[in-house]
């Protein structure tokens, strides 16, 4: 049976509410958590025993657990019991469309049905060039300004740690990382990188943040809170075609780890970028 996972900070600190009610222009908001009022369902899930979905809801306290109801009745805990689970959709809590996949979809339980869960928290998990994969999303297009946010983690020691990225055809354009190598990429725009400081190898979990301010041309980061290569130019000119989580189309480029919560907003973001991070950590104790 699934661990109840219970977490006192489901809402922003002071009990503001939901996060992409709280802070507006959430385009993105893959959580397995509830990031916002009116959201039902946060994965649909393929039971591989008999390759059977459902949709899977919030538990009374708005997270993945073993007693999150499914709408093909009953609870999580019991519909997944005994089989690996995979997630072939995962939906948008933001403004934007979801993330799917049918040949190499990321798990979320394992054999058994144990729920795949990082430093106690439920977690999706990619391995093996698993990904998911959406639509354009038009904010991440050349000319507009957008903060991204996400807590993950890379199981591995050389590779690069993809979380999300663009293409158009096989080009990446923007992409977040969290790069377990002596590369140390944190976010890249046409090809120009914000790094982390130093490199960081291990397999904690990570509240990464990535800032690309059109006006200026250039792009941050941020990692658990800490400055990190800031003001980075970048050039040239794109249209975003295919949104990526966990894989870009090159067997390098991937992320063999657990991606926790990925957020989006169509603005920097720039004075509440702190806040949206302390909210983060603060419900998920990553530093």
């Amino acid at each position: 049976m699934i661990a109840n996972i219970q977490n006192p900070y489901r809402f922003v600190s002071g009990g503001g509410g939901f996060l992409l009610d709280v802070y507006s222009g959430g385009f993105l908001g893959f959580s397995l958590r509830k990031l916002k009022s009116s959201s039902t369902y946060s994965i649909r899930i393929k039971r591989l025993s008999d390759n059977a979905e459902t949709d899977v809801g919030f538990d009374g306290s708005d997270t993945l657990s073993s007693s999150s109801p499914v709408s093909a009745g009953g609870d999580f805990g019991t519909w997944t019991s005994g089989s690996v689970t995979k997630v072939v959709t995962w939906y948008n809590q933001g403004s934007g469309n979801d993330l799917t996949e049918a040949s190499l979809p990321p798990e979320i339980t394992s054999a058994g049905g144990a729920l795949r869960v990082k430093d106690g928290f439920p977690a999706v998990l990619f391995s093996n060039n698993q990904r998911l994969e959406g639509l354009v999303h038009s904010e991440f297009d050349n000319g507009n300004s957008f903060m991204t946010a996400g807590i993950a983690s890379n199981e591995t020691t050389n590779d690069i740690g993809f979380i999300v990225g663009t293409i158009p055809g096989t080009s990446t354009k923007f992409a977040m990382y969290k790069d377990n190598r002596t590369q140390k990429r944190l976010g890249e725009v046409q090809g120009s990188f914000a790094n982390l400081t130093s490199q960081d190898s291990s397999t904690n979990k990570k509240l990464l943040s990535v800032i690309v301010d059109s006006s200026a041309a250039d792009i941050s980061g941020w990692a658990d809170g800490v400055a990190q290569d800031q003001n980075v130019s970048f050039s040239g000119t794109y249209v975003n075609t295919t949104t990526l989580m966990g894989y870009n189309s090159n067997s390098v480029v991937r992320l063999n780890g657990f991606v926790l919560e990925l957020i989006g907003f169509d603005t920097t973001q720039a004075a509440n970028r702190a806040a949206i991070e302390t909210e983060m950590n603060d419900y998920y104790s990553v530093y």
